[in-house]
C-alpha cells in the first residue's frame, strides 16, 4: 500500500479534518482523549512543564503520525502534556469505532499501523534512555548517534530548530548552543547550522 492510499483510505474513514494555525494549542495537559488523530501536514508537539518552570518534549508527531490511539484504548485517557501545533497544520480525528472499522478493512493496512505503533514505542524507550543520561553531552552524543544510524551518514541534518532540541533535551538554548560549541572545540562534532558531523 503506497503513502497515497494509505492517507487516502484513512480520508475515506473519517469526515472530521481540522486545521490549525502555527502555535495554536489543540488540547491541554490533562484533557481526555476522545479521538484517535492523524496528522497528514504541518508539525504537532505534546510538551509538559516542569514545576520550575522548564518544558520538555514528550512527542514530536509528523505527517503520516497517529497520537491519541495508545491513551483511546488506555485506562487512563488524559494528555500528559499540552498538544500544540508547531506550525500550520492539518489533523483528522475519528472516534474508536471507525478506527476498529479502519485496522479492519485492510491486513496490510493493519501491518502498517503496527509498525507505526512499533516505531513510536522504541522512539518513547529511546527518549526515556536519552534523559536517564547523565550529562548534557552524554544525551548530545546519544542522540547525534542514534540520528547518524538513521540517516545512514556521519554528517546529519537536525530534523527540527536548536529551540526544539533544546526542549527536548529539557535545558535552555543557550546551554545546548554553549555545549556544541565545547565539543567541537574538542573535536568530537563539526557544526554548520543544523548540519552537524561526528568525528569519532
Amino acid at each position: 500500500m503506497s503513502a497515497f492510499d494509505f492517507e487516502d483510505k484513512i480520508i475515506s474513514f473519517s469526515a472530521n479534518k481540522i486545521k490549525y494555525q502555527a502555535n495554536e494549542i489543540i488540547f491541554l495537559e490533562g484533557d481526555i482523549c476522545q479521538q484517535i488523530a492523524y496528522v497528514v501536514s504541518g508539525e504537532i508537539i505534546i510538551r509538559s512543564i516542569t514545576p520550575d518552570g522548564s518544558e520538555f518534549i514528550i512527542q514530536d508527531i509528523l505527517p503520516g503520525q497517529f497520537f491519541g490511539d495508545v491513551m483511546l484504548f488506555a485506562k487512563a485517557k488524559t494528555y500528559l502534556g499540552n498538544v500544540v501545533a508547531m506550525k500550520a497544520s492539518t489533523v483528522i480525528y475519528f472516534d474508536m469505532e471507525s478506527f476498529i472499522r479502519l485496522l479492519q478493512s485492510n491486513a496490510e493496512f493493519l501491518v502498517n499501523y503496527l509498525s507505526m505503533l512499533a516505531d513510536k514505542t522504541f522512539h518513547l524507550k529511546q527518549n526515556i534512555k536519552l534523559l536517564g543520561l547523565p550529562t548534557l553531552r552524554d544525551k548530545l552524543l546519544f542522540y547525534l548517534e542514534y540520528e547518524s544510524r538513521s540517516q545512514n551518514k556521519k554528517s546529519i541534518v537536525l530534523p527540527m530548530t536548536r529551540e526544539t532540541l533544546a526542549t527536548m533535551l529539557n535545558v535552555r538554548r543557550p546551554s545546548l548552543s554553549r555545549e556544541l560549541s565545547k565539543m567541537q572545540k574538542a573535536r568530537l562534532i563539526l557544526v554548520n547550522n543544523r548540519v552537524i558531523t561526528l568525528i569519532k
